[in-house]
């Protein structure tokens, strides 16, 4: 057994052991992890009989510090898939293969990754005084699953929003281009009164080599008006199968055309793909959105090193930001309900307007 990282001329070789890996998703791969990390990027492996058994990523590992790329939902360590193996031997050797990884880890460099759900024991990561907190995605598995059994499973909720939508006269549409989904993001985040912090540029190179590669559908939600008013930016390896990015403008969110455009993807992808990764969130609303369509929560691990990621005021900070819009909308409906008869008409329309950069 040899501990090693992956030279750049070996990257096909990894690209093809994370085809075959159960923890394999799109985000592990070499050009994406070339691309969102700026090449500054390194593949810690474990290597027998010229094979990788094991490997951990660890983004800007040049930089001095072990992070999160952007855009990229989860990377963490790797297996081979095992085959005619009894489970608990395969189960003993990635445990081997993982304490391997954790002891070359710098821990004063690593400050935190998110596995993939496939990935279940974090216990050499505790031995060595680091810390998790699970997160959560919906998964659907098209293979336990009839169409007819997904559609019972959505909340009666959302079937009246995909019938609105309908009546609505939207339409979703296997179409739609990065600069859509660039353009209608900047119009959610701004609704929230936050900017949006990625880059059209990253956007557009990983969108290339996505389409390059035919591994990405974006679905689109047109309306009567002809124009677009929602995406969903879909990708895949293999046979899984991920939502990465949504995104709408109000007469997208009005009409139920979210709730359309989800439905629709889920029943794309039937007899495609196996899984079906709604992505998941730990924000409140967002979670209690995803839960509505029928499929099953499931955990993953954030594994991070408290000495270089405080959680408590990560947390306590997001909390603050979250009840402070909450509470400024509230005050400002209720100033709103207090003056509606006091105010012209037209100057109402131009406030909830101005409103909508908030909500």
């Amino acid at each position: 057994m040899q501990i090693r990282f992956i030279s750049p001329g070996e990257y096909h070789e990894w690209d093809s052991f994370v085809d075959n890996s159960p923890q394999g998703d799109v985000f592990c791969y070499s050009w994406w992890l070339s691309t969102v990390t700026d090449n500054n990027f390194r593949i810690l492996a474990v290597w027998k009989n010229n094979l990788i058994c094991a490997a951990m990523i660890l983004p800007f590992f040049d930089s001095g510090v072990i992070n999160e790329p952007p855009l990229t939902r989860t990377l963490g360590v790797l297996f081979r898939r095992t085959e005619n193996i009894e489970p608990y031997h395969a189960k003993s050797e990635e445990r081997k293969y993982l304490i391997a990884l954790v002891e070359h880890l710098p821990k004063e460099r690593f400050v935190q990754m998110c596995m993939s759900d496939n990935f279940t024991d974090w216990l050499p990561f505790l031995w060595k005084g680091y810390k998790q907190k699970n997160r959560c995605t919906y998964l659907i598995d098209y293979r336990e699953q009839s169409l007819e059994s997904i559609r019972k499973n959505i909340s009666i909720n959302q079937k009246r929003n995909i019938i609105k939508a309908i009546n609505s006269g939207a339409k979703i549409i296997a179409s739609g281009t990065v600069e859509q989904l660039y353009e209608l993001s900047c119009i959610t985040y701004k609704r929230q009164g936050i900017r949006f912090h990625y880059s059209f540029s990253l956007l557009k190179k990983l969108d290339t080599q996505l389409a390059e590669k035919n591994m990405r559908v974006i679905f689109s939600s047109v309306f009567p008006d002809g124009k677009v008013h929602g995406i969903y930016y879909t990708m895949w390896t293999g046979k899984k199968v991920y939502g990465w990015q949504m995104a709408s403008d109000d007469i997208q969110r009005d009409n139920g055309g979210n709730a359309l455009l989800l439905y629709s993807v889920i029943e794309y992808f039937y007899k495609k793909a196996d899984t079906f990764n709604f992505g998941g969130s730990d924000i409140e609303r967002i979670e209690k959105y995803l839960r509505q369509f029928g499929g099953k929560m499931v955990p993953y691990f954030h594994i991070f090193n408290d000495e270089m990621l405080d959680y408590s005021q990560q947390e306590s900070l997001e909390k603050t930001l979250m009840y402070s819009k909450i509470l400024f909308r509230k005050s400002w409906n209720r100033l709103i309900g207090i003056k509606l008869r006091r105010i012209p008409g037209f100057i109402i329309k131009m406030l909830k307007n101005k409103m909508r950069i908030f909500a």
